[in-house]
């Protein structure tokens, strides 16, 4: 047989073969969030309950995810569980972040270059070789110097921090530092307080943390109260920082943050860490005198209020529908990790410290009012939560890391594996 003949043979044979593929995917038809599964009952229930259009698959994820992040912690401001998202984000991700050698904080101190000297070396850096210690993220208290921080950490760090209505703001520092004792009732104790602010602010052990609190936090001098100063530097703060976070609209700080950052919902979620148990109802004479005495915490609260708005106007059409799907994430994650939870009271803290239980047992099919989910891996479920968003979840691992406590990530967990990694540095010098 000629070349030519076996050419063309090879062709015919081709075209013959060609539909083969198409052939046998039609025999192994399935939806695009289904995986090979035999149970006959799961896939009707999916085909009834998750029905959408090729159009309607999460998002196209253009953007690459930053992983270089400041969060500079501020005092009573909700920061914990933001603290908590960052830390299981470092941890998640293997990055350098930024654990003090002793303590959990730098607190209230001001920080200096020097203060690499007090922190663990990034993995596979030798310790003591100060100049390559370069971390991905700092999530932690500490007063802000925007050039120290740019010392330590590394190229592109994206900055955030969080600012809190300073009366309410006001109000949780009183308690939880008993600045006004804790006898009797609570308003009576701030009215009191609050008749003569300065001559008991002069008498206080903790006035740093009773008079502009989150100013101080940001590194401004507080008696630096003339006007002009004062926008300057709040101004700069706007330069220094590329987003800034509000308390009160908390879910949709998170959700302009997910977009920033070209995070995930599950980078984002959360289950409250401490919850409040000592809450007051202020009148508006005292809220006035509060605000007076906080009056550079107001200008500043003012000043980046306005500048969220400006975030939220900027995030595009769909910031209402991605808000209202991480609700429904939330709200559903609660009822399929939770087996129940406990609540122990802090008498110093004056919150709840909120100890969760978490589920271990997950079905094929998992589906609430507004989410359902189905097993497509043995720890995957894909997941419809309405419109145009199709999520991933692996529920073994997320809800352990949701219901972690607090405090168990800084002292074990990262700790550990900061150590670790130097330890693998140390054997391979040997």
């Amino acid at each position: 047989m000629s070349i030519k003949h076996v050419f063309c043979l090879v062709v015919v044979i081709g075209i013959l073969l060609a539909p083969l593929p198409m052939l046998i995917g039609m025999m192994w038809k399935r939806s695009p969030i289904e995986a090979p599964h035999r149970s006959t009952k799961v896939d009707v229930l999916t085909n009834k309950q998750m029905a959408y259009n090729a159009n309607q698959i999460n998002r196209a994820q253009t953007c690459e995810p930053k992983k270089n992040i400041v969060f500079l912690k501020t005092h009573k401001t909700g920061g914990s569980t933001i603290w908590w998202i960052m830390q299981n984000f470092a941890l998640q991700n293997k990055l350098q972040v930024v654990v003090p050698i002793t303590g959990l904080s730098f607190s209230d101190k001001s920080i200096t270059t020097n203060v690499v000297r007090r922190i663990f070396p990034p993995m596979g850096i030798r310790k003591g070789d100060y100049t390559n210690y370069k971390y991905n993220v700092f999530s932690i208290h500490a007063r802000f110097n925007r050039d120290v921080f740019d010392s330590f950490m590394k190229k592109n760090t994206t900055y955030v921090t969080i600012l809190r209505n300073p009366v309410t703001q006001f109000e949780s520092a009183f308690d939880y530092f008993s600045i006004g004792g804790r006898k009797g009732n609570k308003t009576s104790r701030l009215r009191e307080w609050m008749e003569h602010p300065f001559l008991n602010w002069k008498k206080s052990k903790m006035q740093f943390a009773i008079h502009n609190y989150q100013i101080r936090d940001l590194g401004i001098n507080p008696s630096l109260n003339a006007n002009e100063i004062i926008d300057t530097k709040i101004k700069k703060l706007d330069t220094d920082f590329d987003f800034v976070m509000i308390t009160e609209m908390f879910d949709e700080s998170l959700i302009i943050l997910k977009k920033m950052m070209c995070w995930r919902f599950e980078d984002i979620v959360y289950f409250p860490k401490k919850k409040r148990y000592s809450q007051v109802s202020l009148s508006k004479d005292l809220v006035l005198k509060i605000g007076n005495w906080n009056a550079l915490d107001m200008k500043l609260y003012d000043y980046f209020k306005r500048r969220f708005d400006d975030h939220v106007k900027n995030y595009g059409p769909n910031f209402q529908s991605d808000l209202d799907a991480f609700r429904k994430i939330k709200s559903f994650l609660s009822n399929v990790c939770l087996s129940s939870f406990d609540s122990e009271k802090s008498g110093k803290s004056g919150k709840l410290i909120v100890s969760y239980n978490y589920n271990l047992n997950f079905t094929d099919v998992i589906s609430t009012k507004d989410v359902v989910c189905k097993r497509v891996r043995p720890r995957l479920h894909k997941c419809n939560i309405g419109g145009s968003q199709i999520v991933s979840f692996d529920f073994s691992k997320l809800c352990y890391d949701l219901t972690l406590k607090p405090k168990e990530f800084i002292p074990r967990i990262l700790r550990n594996m900061m150590h670790k990694g130097n330890e693998v540095l140390g054997q391979q010098k040997k």
